[in-house]
C-alpha cells in the first residue's frame, strides 16, 4: 500500500446509479506510484460493472479526450500537484 497525503482535491455531484439518485463527495489523495500494473484491488462488484478501462492519463490526454472524465477539473488538479 502506498503512503497517502492528506486530501488534496475534492469533488461532489449528484448522479443516478442503478436507478437511484446518489449525492456523492469524492476525496482525492496524492501518492507517488513506483510503476507497474494498475489493478482493481479493493473495487467492489458494482464499481467494476461500470468501469470500462483503467489506465494512467496525462493532464493533456484528459483535456483532449471526448470521453467524459470526472471530476471535470481533475487535469488542473494534477497539474497543480505536479508543480509542487
Amino acid at each position: 500500500m502506498l503512503p497517502l497525503s492528506r486530501p488534496v482535491h475534492q469533488a461532489s455531484g449528484t448522479f443516478e446509479f442503478r436507478h437511484e439518485v446518489v449525492d456523492n463527495v469524492d476525496a482525492f489523495y496524492f501518492a507517488h506510484f513506483p510503476g507497474g500494473e494498475i489493478t482493481l484491488e479493493g473495487v467492489d462488484e458494482h464499481e467494476r460493472s461500470v468501469l470500462k478501462q483503467v489506465r494512467w492519463w496525462t493532464p493533456e490526454e484528459i483535456d483532449a479526450t471526448a470521453v467524459p472524465v470526472y471530476p471535470p477539473d481533475i487535469a488542473d488538479a494534477v497539474r497543480r500537484l505536479a508543480a509542487t
